[in-house]
């Protein structure tokens, strides 16, 4: 089992850390670093990359922290007697609704700066392969704040959580973003068709979430759906979407 690490009380000097914003941060960096240097092996403009890289950025924050608020009743009335809380940013954020917000703001870039929609797929390809390097750190920051509890367990996977033994589903989550960053480096070794890795990442990563969901303490539900099961099953079928819309252009080794 994973120890129950108490964050609340870090300091560095004289002033208390928090690690979760110094992660969120580091994984940024890390996503970029490793989105810009595929994006530049596969022939992307460094600079215009950059740019697509600040929008979405941008995007999948504010889209995260609106979604925060929208997808739960009690969201709607903190925003209604405290409409300024959406201009703090920072204070939470809805992982499906930063896709959501990144995914429209790429597509405005790429569509404006006359991208040719062939090559959409390398540009998420480029982006869709980082994503699992930087996305795993930032969800350790959510296992060292414990903002994401899950059920009681007395699986190895569970964490000492005072008052008994419960899976944290942001550890879950990064230990799965590990392994498959680890399969990414693996599948890596040969050329890929074009679009491979944003298929990949979309398919992966929305199944794991629709099966994650069943590990939440009573989730919020919309005609049955969970917040969690409609965001996965929308990016398997954005996966399957993609796999018919890729064979339709023909497929090219990158």
């Amino acid at each position: 089992m994973f120890p129950y690490i108490d964050a609340t009380n870090w300091h560095a000097g004289r002033y208390r850390f928090d690690p979760f914003p110094a992660l969120v941060a580091i994984g940024i960096a890390t996503g970029y670093l490793i989105a810009t240097r595929r994006a530049k092996r596969n022939g992307i403009d460094r600079e215009q990359f950059t740019q697509l890289g600040l929008v979405v950025i941008v995007a999948a924050f504010l889209g995260g922290h609106v979604a925060k608020f929208l997808y739960s009743p009690e969201g709607w009335r903190i925003i209604t007697k405290q409409p300024w809380m959406l201009l703090q940013v920072l204070n939470g954020q809805a992982s499906f609704g930063s896709f959501i917000g990144g995914y429209v703001a790429a597509l405005a870039f790429l569509w404006w700066n006359s991208i040719p929609y062939r090559d959409w797929y390398v540009y998420a390809d480029a982006s869709c392969f980082a994503i699992p390097f930087a996305w795993w750190i930032g969800r350790v920051g959510c296992y060292l704040v414990h903002d994401h509890p899950g059920i009681r367990t007395s699986s190895f996977l569970g964490v000492r959580y005072p008052g008994g033994t419960r899976y944290d589903l942001g550890l879950l989550e990064a230990l799965f973003l590990i392994g498959l960053a680890a399969v990414f480096l693996f599948l890596d070794r040969k050329p890929k068709p074009r679009g491979f890795f944003y298929v990949a990442f979309l398919f992966s990563y929305g199944l794991f979430r629709f099966l994650l969901d069943r590990l939440h303490v009573e989730p919020l539900r919309y005609g049955g759906w969970t917040v969690d099961q409609i965001g996965g099953a929308l990016m398997i079928a954005a996966a399957a979407i993609t796999i018919v819309e890729l064979n339709r252009l023909g497929h090219r080794k990158m």
